[in-house]
């Protein structure tokens, strides 16, 4: 029964804390306002764990605590919650030289003992598309090529450090989070390993922007009244399509059945019998995972009856060549979640293992959409080029 004029708790139990202190054997050192302040921060922080979007506002009195630091030159990072690096001072330097571009291929090679770097992307042979591509490297400011601000097709940015000098976090950064170093007319950026000498064409890299842009939804809202119903409903009528985010290089081919074969041994194959001992700490919490995954104690509801896989779905693939979109929060995210497991653990060049963990993990929330057509995995070997390069044209006649 509603009692009228009936004060809060915080009122009428306020004046006994004294009397509970005695019953429980517990003093509160919170306030009940400050108490539900520190509630909602909490719920934010863990809903938006990479810090907020531009369209979204919190609350003035939410308080941002990360449970993981990030660089402040990363996009997952927040303010006030970050440490400076050596990428903090040359993001002028990269967004001047990118101003102009829409789409950035880029390396890294902090090496000391780097000499060359192989063949930039060549510029489109279509005239339309010639000033959209943007070669970068960032090389160590140590090395002998650093003396140069141009080589073999790439712009050339010096960081200060190397290699020994870096850490996993700060030495990845720019493959894993690069979505501060660009100018704000870059809406693609495609990572490639300095040892990797075939790069694409430019027309194979405009024809890959116009797979990630591929609408996520082809039809259009109608007012549709269904029999039996007194008014009509607005119902989507068309095609759905899932948005790209990331396309990445080749699967890995394993010699067995994964399904069937332990993670250590898919790793001893992935890195030669090489780093599984420092993984151990790593290797042992996936398989645990995996083990709540296959007791179903980490499933979602609707995949329980029947299960769609017998363990934890670890998607192993090759990041040599990794196309961003630099747009969509989505990509942010997914970049964000493999950057914070790959500087969690550390291991040095074992992201592709992190990958791995992070899209199945995707997968068994229900968050991990379709697989990108295996028509582009490898990247270098698409034969839908040249329809993607029409569209492309098309679009940009329209």
């Amino acid at each position: 029964k509603h009692v009228a004029n009936n004060p809060p708790a915080s009122k009428r139990f306020g004046k006994n804390k004294k009397h509970w202190h005695k019953l429980i054997h517990w003093m509160p050192t919170t306030s009940p306002e400050l108490g539900i302040q520190k509630l909602i921060s909490w719920h934010y922080t863990h809903t938006f764990p990479y810090g907020r979007t531009s369209q979204r506002r919190f609350p003035p009195f939410v308080v941002e605590n990360p449970h993981h630091q990030f660089p402040c030159a990363s996009e997952c990072s927040i303010p006030g919650s970050c440490f400076h690096t050596s990428y903090d001072d040359i993001i002028p330097l990269a967004k001047k030289l990118t101003d102009k571009c829409q789409i950035v291929i880029y390396m890294v090679n902090l090496t000391t003992g780097i000499k060359s770097l192989p063949p930039a992307v060549v510029p489109s042979t279509n005239e339309t598309f010639a000033n959209y591509l943007c070669n970068l490297a960032f090389v160590s400011d140590s090395s002998v090529i650093a003396d140069h601000s141009y080589a073999n097709g790439w712009s050339l940015i010096s960081v200060s450090g190397n290699t020994s000098k870096m850490t996993e976090a700060e030495y990845l950064l720019p493959k894993l989070s690069p979505g501060k170093l660009f100018s704000n007319s870059v809406s693609k950026a495609m990572f490639v390993e300095p040892y990797e000498k075939n790069l694409p064409d430019g027309d194979t890299v405009i024809a890959m922007s116009e797979v990630v842009d591929a609408s996520a939804r082809r039809g259009k809202w109608l007012h549709v009244r269904e029999p039996g119903t007194p008014a009509a409903k607005l119902k989507w009528r068309g095609k759905m399509r899932a948005r790209l985010t990331m396309l990445l290089g080749n699967e890995r081919i394993f010699p067995f059945n994964l399904e069937k074969t332990s993670l250590i041994k898919v790793v001893k194959e992935m890195t030669n019998n090489i780093a599984v001992k420092r993984l151990q700490h790593q290797l042992k919490f996936y398989e645990h995972v995996s083990h709540l995954v296959l007791t179903n104690e980490r499933r979602r509801l609707d995949e329980l009856q029947p299960p769609s896989y017998k363990k934890f779905p670890f998607t192993f693939v090759q990041s040599t060549f990794v196309y961003y979109d630099l747009i969509e929060n989505e990509s942010r995210l997914l970049r964000c979640e493999w950057y914070d497991e790959q500087s969690f653990w550390g291991a040095s060049g074992m992201e592709d293992l992190s990958l791995a963990y992070i899209l199945g993990r995707r997968r068994v929330q229900g968050r991990h959409g379709p697989q990108v057509d295996k028509g582009w995995m490898p990247l270098m070997k698409s034969s839908n080029v040249e329809e993607g390069m029409e569209n492309v044209i098309n679009n940009e006649n329209k």
